[in-house]
Parts: structure tokens; sequence; C-alpha cells
């Protein structure tokens, strides 16, 4: 389903709190896995960590820079993934949500796989990795990359250019997800998910989301929104169509 909207080591923030959802208690934790450069302070974070901490919710933001910004790898940052969810002791009792942004959106979209219970959020999720990356930096740059083994990039959380090793590209091949392209192959996603992708994004292009949206029918849906990359104008809106999902 899409739908088109135009309007302009590990935190805690609080202990887990018990819901009720009619005659049933329901607790509800949530796990967020923040951006490439970024980390578990960004403003997203932050409002997200807010909006559950004004419901007495238990909401998880790692550090996916790990073991650091250099060494980082989507294998790396997966083991944090699979950590924090062992911190977050979810049983089958609780209701799991794993909010995702930009590169975050595609960890938690490896991770349905192994966790198909959860429902998932994903914000300008990072489809088509590979050949984004390719395309944005082009095969000059990639292959200087690749032969010097480092190259710097702005780091939001740092305020400062920070070098990544290529390895953090060679690991793509290791995840499906991360390899293939949804304009060109259906991307399955086994689990209840809800993708929001601000139309002017020139990160991530939204049509990126479209395609894996209707590769999954019935499961995923789709918000376009007048925003670009950050989504940070669309933050009430993603709340007030998130929150009614705490007690569906």
């Amino acid at each position: 389903m899409v739908r088109l909207y135009q309007h302009s080591f590990i935190h805690f923030t609080e202990p887990c709190l018990r819901t009720k959802q009619k005659t049933n208690e329901v607790s509800i934790k949530v796990l967020y896995l923040h951006g490439f450069a970024s980390g578990p302070s960004s403003k997203k974070a932050a409002y997200f960590s807010q909006r559950f901490k004004e419901k007495n919710m238990t909401f998880m933001a790692p550090d996916l820079n790990v073991p650091n910004f250099f060494k980082m790898t989507l294998s790396s940052q997966l083991e944090v993934c699979r950590e924090a969810l062992l911190q977050l002791r979810a049983d089958q009792n609780d209701k799991l949500f794993i909010f995702g942004s930009s590169l975050g959106g595609l960890l938690a979209s490896i991770l349905q796989a192994e966790i198909p219970q959860a429902t998932y959020v994903l914000l300008a999720p990072g489809f088509g990795i590979t050949q984004r990356w390719t395309s944005w930096l082009g095969k000059e740059e990639m292959e200087k990359w690749k032969r010097e083994n480092s190259r710097r990039f702005p780091h939001h959380a740092t305020g400062k250019d920070e070098a990544l090793s290529f390895e953090f590209v060679r690991d793509f091949a290791n995840h499906q997800l991360a390899v293939q392209d949804p304009l060109t192959e259906a991307i399955h996603l086994p689990a209840r998910t809800f993708i929001f992708h601000g139309q002017l994004d020139e990160t991530v292009p939204c049509i990126m989301s479209e395609k894996v949206a209707q590769s999954n029918n019935g499961r995923s849906e789709l918000y376009k929104l007048r925003d670009g990359h950050e989504l940070i104008e669309s933050l009430p809106f993603i709340w007030q169509t998130v929150e009614p999902l705490l007690l569906d």
C-alpha cells in the first residue's frame, strides 16, 4: 500500500513499564537504529526517545559505530543490534518495534528474517546501497578508496570528517539485501513494515521504497512525504501515524 502525504555502548531512556491493552497487559519495547555517520543522539533518535519516554515505554538506541567508525561494517553493526535485542529481553508477551533510519533502515530490514514477529518502522531506508554508492562516488573514487583502504566522510555525531575502511563496502557481499537492487529485483520483507520516505530525498531516491512496498503488498505500507532525506519536518506526522500502532 502506498500513501501520498503533503505537509511542510547502549543508551536507555526508561525502564520497561506495562501498558494496558483491553484486558491484557502488553509491554512495548523499541529498538532504534541510526543512520550512516550518525549516532544514538541524532535528532530523530532524540525525538522518538522523548515520545516513548513520555509514554513510559522502553526505548533503546545503540551506537552502531562499532568497533569504531573506521572498522565499521554491516556485519559488525548487526552484531550490536542482536546484542541490543538481548538486552531488551523482549518475549512473546511483548510488542517489539524496530525503527531504522537510512542505513539503520537497511539493517532493520536485514533483521526481519531473524525477527519477523516485530513491527518495523523504516525512515528513508537505505535500499540499493551497493548500486547507490557506486553511482554516488563514481568508479574512479571507489577504486581509489579500495586502493588506499581509507576514505573520509562527514560524521554528524562527531562533527568531523572521519575515515572509513573499504571493508565497509566489501562486507556488502555478505548480506543479500545490501546487494539487491530494488529497481530490478523484488525485495522480500517478511514482517509488518511501515515505510516513510521523502519525495525530495536526494540520498536514497523514494522510488527505492516504492518498489519495495510494491513487492510486499499486504505486509508493507509506504507513506510518501514532501520532505528530504532527514525527514525532520515530518517527525510529528510520523509519530502521529505510529502512535496508534502501539495499542493496535
